[in-house]
C-alpha cells in the first residue's frame, strides 16, 4: 500500500477542519505528551489549530495517565479528548492523524488503517512504522526526538 501524498493532503485542505488527531492508547509511550508539547510550541508561535484527541488510558499507570492528562489540560481549549471513538469516525473527521509513538510498535496497524481511509499522517520512526508508511516518507520524527 503507498500513500499518494498529494493526494492525501489535497483532500485535507479541501476538509479545512485544521485539526491534528491522534488515536490510540493515552500513554507517554504512545507520544501523547510529545504530541501536547509540540502543539504547546506551535501555539506560542502563532499558529492557530485545534487537536482532537481519541482513545482512553486504560491499561496505563495512573502516574503516567496523570501526565497526559496534565499534558492535555495544559492546552485548555485548544485539545478536544473525546475519549473512545470508532475508527471509521474518526478517520471520516480527520484532516491529519499525528502517530508519535516511541514504543516499538510491532506494525502501527492504525496509520495503515488511516493511510487506507486516504488520510496523510505524521508518523514516529518507532518500530515497524517505518515499514508501514514506506522509504523516505517525509513526515516522519526520530522517535528518541519526538519533543517539538
Amino acid at each position: 500500500m503507498e500513500l499518494d501524498g498529494r493526494a492525501a493532503i489535497a483532500g485535507a485542505q479541501q476538509r479545512r477542519r485544521r485539526r491534528r488527531r491522534i488515536l490510540g492508547r493515552l500513554s507517554s509511550d504512545k507520544g501523547v505528551v510529545d504530541l501536547c508539547e509540540s502543539v504547546a510550541a506551535l501555539l506560542s508561535r502563532g499558529v492557530r489549530m485545534r487537536v482532537f484527541i481519541a482513545g482512553e488510558s486504560r491499561f496505563v499507570a495512573p502516574a503516567d495517565a496523570d501526565r497526559v492528562q496534565a499534558a492535555m489540560s495544559a492546552l485548555g481549549d485548544r485539545v478536544e479528548h473525546v475519549g473512545w471513538i470508532a475508527r471509521d469516525d474518526f478517520f471520516d473527521a480527520v484532516d491529519i492523524a499525528v502517530f508519535p509513538s516511541r514504543w516499538q510498535e510491532p506494525f502501527g496497524l492504525v496509520v495503515a488503517e488511516a493511510m487506507a481511509a486516504n488520510v496523510p499522517v505524521v508518523v514516529s520512526d518507532a518500530g515497524g512504522i517505518p515499514e508501514v508508511v514506506g522509504d523516505g516518507y517525509p513526515y516522519m520524527s526520530r522517535a528518541e526526538t519526538c519533543n517539538h
